[in-house]
């Protein structure tokens, strides 16, 4: 798992457009709960990096969920002290 303690970068890297069509991503980070913590609506571009602090959040493992069309990517990440 990614451990982090004070902040996250979460970058995100579009397909070629002139290949594939893109719709905005839904990115969003739960508690192991199942509890929304953070989310993000949509990226501006094809590829940037979004920066989530993170360092209010109470130390335990999470779940960032990256939506795009019909299509999710589940990662874990893990909040220090």
């Amino acid at each position: 798992p990614n451990s982090v303690d004070k902040e996250v970068s979460i970058r995100i890297v579009a397909p070629n457009p002139s290949i594939h069509q893109l719709t905005a991503p839904s990115i969003a980070i739960f508690d192991m709960q199942g509890r929304l913590v953070w989310k993000q609506q949509e990226a501006t571009t094809p590829e940037q990096t979004l920066r989530v602090a993170v360092s209010d959040w109470t130390p335990g493992v999470y779940i960032v969920a990256l939506r795009e069309g019909g299509t999710a990517v589940l990662k874990r990440l893990v909040v220090s002290e």
